[in-house]
């Protein structure tokens, strides 16, 4: 059990994602990262902030629960379209809230390649949100 934590955490620390092109959209709440020399580490997902909408356009909201919402998105270079799950971090007000967006994160991960679950494609850390961008059911 000790391997399969230790892969959780390893794919929660670097999962794969797609290249970045930067354009903005106004479909969504403004995503930002801070520009520093040396990137910030995100309190959530404990990994370098990136900003999303450098690879991703955002377009009409597909739904709202009690964390975030999930918006239409749109791959710049690829034009493919996925969902992002959009939570912002201010609702995430105490550790367990925390915990229970990374455990969700690490399932998906894991989960990742099987016919019948959602696919998360990349998760991505600003400083006022996590996106998770995943499979687009229509």
């Amino acid at each position: 059990m000790a391997s399969m934590s230790y892969l959780l955490m390893h794919r929660l620390q670097d999962p794969p994602k797609p290249p970045t092109h930067h354009q903005s959209s106004s479909a969504a709440p403004n995503h930002k990262t801070a520009t520093s020399t040396s990137p910030q580490i995100g309190r959530v997902l404990g990994r370098p902030m990136e900003d999303v909408r450098s690879t991703y356009a955002f377009g009409r909201e597909l739904g709202r629960g009690q964390f975030g919402v999930t918006y239409l998105v749109t791959h710049k270079e690829t034009k493919q379209q996925f969902a992002c799950k959009t939570i912002a971090t201010r609702k995430l007000i105490n550790h367990d809230d925390i915990e229970d967006v990374r455990r969700e994160v690490q399932i998906m991960y894991h989960l990742t390649g099987h016919r019948n679950i959602v696919e998360l494609k990349g998760a991505y850390e600003d400083r006022h949100f996590v996106n998770l961008i995943m499979e687009l059911c229509a």
